[in-house]
Formats: structure tokens, sequence, C-alpha cells
């Protein structure tokens, strides 16, 4: 029986914050608390060490002041006569945070280019800065959660610097060192924005838009990482709605990829209402196109479904074994899939639902690959009724094609295509 391979790798990351932990220096806190890893629940160790208690920091910034009562040249309001005044000679606030945890599967961090070389993958990086940066904000949380005010959360943009990774994967024990980026700080030199002069004739409208007229690239948390965050607190209930919410996600998504690798166009999605469409629906297209033991899918998916209406519908108490039962029979439905999508003659018929699923091991031609790339950097309810639309003008030599999964001339109203198929 061949061994299986140890895919696990340690993670031990660093970094500064602009926040004090405790009130002394070179004091520490500690906690375990809980993060996830793409879809992963795990444990992380977090350790802050107080370089600066930043106490010369209490009270009204000098800079506030100015920009507000002088700036309108009002009288000075009573209250701020008692008010401490902070010291802007002071340092600020700071904190050295450690944190320490284990990688389920570090395989897919780095994936093969063109020539075979390795080359980080993006979108799993993301994954790790958001396993660690939410692993600050638990920290942060418990630190303060008996407090007044809730620290965090935590972003790119709060760190003091770039932070430093060390992964260490056990398979080899040879330890390497990568970047956790910080973002530029607002207005800064490295921000590379110039900036604009006020004057008098500028306008100022209380209107409400995108900043920027931009989208986030990621969520921070998606339905995934707030079940994590919700059993972490112990609120079992609202973990086991945000699973069941994943998993709906999920299968939205798979089913959405089948469709369009037979061919499905925008407008088909438009017709047949598939957005609309109850997640059942969903779960018999994947057992009908994916084949396998498909009432093991269903009776997983009726585990999650029934649970998530119990604590809603009918205010059942949820339990923690019962959140950890939930979260464990959707982790099975998402495997079910991708263990049918790793079989090559179904990949084969279903190359996007397959690059879905398993990202780097999916049968793509490497055009349809680069063009779908877009969809990595998605939610994972990300629009895919386009993708067709976007094969037919981009790419010469489809390397998929519509697939006749239904006998010519078969009536493909919405309620005939998914009533009654096979598993």
């Amino acid at each position: 029986m061949k061994e299986e391979r140890d895919l696990s790798c340690e993670v031990w990351a660093c970094a500064v914050i602009p926040w004090a932990a405790t009130r002394e220096g070179d004091r520490i806190f500690s906690a375990v608390v809980g993060t996830h890893f793409g879809d992963s629940v795990i444990q992380a160790e977090v350790t802050f060490l107080t370089l600066n208690d930043g106490r010369a920091y209490t009270g009204i910034n000098p800079h506030s002041y100015e920009g507000t009562v002088v700036t309108h040249e009002e009288p000075r309001p009573s209250w701020t006569h008692e008010a401490d005044f902070m010291d802007l000679s002071a340092g600020p606030p700071e904190s050295r945070v450690y944190i320490k945890t284990v990688l389920p599967d570090w395989s897919d961090l780095y994936v093969p280019d063109s020539l075979g070389d390795p080359v980080a993958n993006e979108v799993r990086f993301d994954d790790l800065y958001d396993c660690i940066l939410h692993a600050v904000n638990e920290g942060m949380r418990t630190a303060t959660v008996a407090t007044e005010h809730v620290a965090g959360p935590m972003c790119h943009a709060d760190l003091v610097g770039d932070g430093l990774i060390r992964l260490n994967p056990r398979i080899s024990n040879e330890p390497f060192y990568v970047r956790l980026p910080s973002a530029p700080t607002l207005g800064s030199v490295s921000a590379e924005q110039d900036g604009q002069e006020i004057s008098e004739d500028m306008e100022f409208d209380m209107t409400q838009g995108a900043a920027n007229g931009a989208l986030a690239k990621r969520r921070l948390f998606s339905w995934m990482g707030r079940s994590t965050l919700r059993a972490a607190r112990g609120e079992w209930a609202e973990a086991i709605v945000a699973d069941e919410a994943a998993l709906e996600g999920y299968f939205h998504h798979i089913a959405t990829g089948i469709l369009v690798d037979h061919g499905w166009k925008e407008s088909d999605f438009t017709r047949h209402g598939i957005d609309q469409a109850p997640v059942r629906s969903k779960v018999n297209v994947i057992i009908h196109h994916l084949k396998g033991n498909g009432q093991q899918l269903r009776d997983l998916h009726d585990f999650v479904w029934s649970a998530r209406n119990a604590v809603v519908h009918r205010g059942d108490r949820a339990t923690r074994t019962m959140c950890y039962d939930v979260h464990n029979k959707a982790a099975d439905a998402m495997s079910w899939v991708q263990e049918r999508l790793r079989d090559r003659g179904v990949a084969r018929r279903h190359p996007l639902a397959s690059w879905l699923a398993l990202y780097d091991g999916a049968p793509l031609h490497e055009d349809v690959r680069q063009l779908l790339h877009s969809f990595a950097n998605r939610p994972a309810d990300a629009d895919l009724s386009k993708a067709n639309d976007l094969w037919d003008r981009e790419v010469q030599d489809r390397t998929t094609s519509s697939i006749a999964c239904w006998k010519p001339g078969a009536d493909l109203r919405f309620e005939t295509l998914y009533a009654g198929v096979s598993g």
C-alpha cells in the first residue's frame, strides 16, 4: 500500500502592529484562536509582545482639535478643557505579534508555469495572508473582549512595514521565508499619490459610492470564514447557518461550471433562472453529470440542510457537537465533488468545473486557463454565465464544445432539465 505524503506545513509569522497588547512594555499576551486557510478550519497560537504601551498617546490628538474646532473658528467645547491631549513627541503604541499554526496542505502555494518552474499561486497566498491576519484579529478580539472598545479588524494596511513568514514543510523539514506584505500608508510617497490642493471652489457632495469606483479584490470573510469566526466565539447556531450557506454557494458555483462546460451561455442562464433555482436542483445537476454515489452527496446535503432548518425554523438549541458535525458533513460534500472531478474521464468532460474545484489540476488549454484566471480572484459566488460568450470571442480553438447530455429534441425547459435526472 502506497504511503500517503504528509503535505502539512508549520507556519511561524511575525509582524509589527500599531497597537499595545498590555499596559507595560516587554509584557506579552497570548491566546489560542480559530482561523481558516481557504476552506480548512485550523487553530493558531497568537502572542503579542508590547514594544511601546503608547500611554502618552491617549487623549485627543492636537491635530484633531485643530482640524475641527480651530478650522471652524468656534469656541472651544467646555468638556475639552478637562480632556487629556496627547503628547506628539511620544512614541505610538506598538506590538510585535507572533503567529504559530500548521497548514493542512501547502502543496498548491506554488504552481508550475509553462516551463515547469514553480511560481507563487497568488490565490492561495491570499488565503495564507487571510489566515494570518484573521488569527491576529481573533487574538486582538480575545485580548479586548472584556473592554469597552474591541480592537480590530486588521488588514495589510495596519502593518508597520512588511511582516515575515517562516514556512517549514514537514515532508522536507527545510524552512524558507516569504513576506507578509503591508499596504502603502495613505498619501505616502510609496502610495504614488500626488494629491490635490484645496481650493474654495471645490465641490463636495454628500453621496455614497464605491471607493475609487473599484470593488475589493477579495472578501476577507467568505461564508466559510464566517463559520470559523462564529464557531470560535461559541455561536454554534450562526456557525451552522454559515456552513450551510457556504455549501449552497459551492454547489451553485460547481453546477454553473458544469452547465458552461456543456455550452450554456448567458442567455441560457437568464432564460432558465439558474440563480433562483433551489439548491436541490443544483445537487441533481452535479450528481447527473459527475455520476458516482449520488445518494451519498444527497445525504450529506440533507444533514447540513436539516440542521440549518432546525436551528432557524424550529429554534432547536445548537451545540458544539452539532456545529462540528455540520461543518464536517459540509466539508465531506465538497470533498465528494472534488474526488469525482479527479476522475480523468469526468474532468475531461467538465474542464471548467474541474478547474473550479481543483484549480491547478484541471485539464484546461493554457489559453483558456489564462482567460479564466480572472475568476480565481473573485469570491466563490462569482458569475460565470458569460464564460462561453468570452471564449467564443477570445479563444480561437475552443477546447470544449457543447455536449449532448440530453437526447436531440429533448424539452429543455427548466423544470424538465432538472426533474428526474438520474444518478
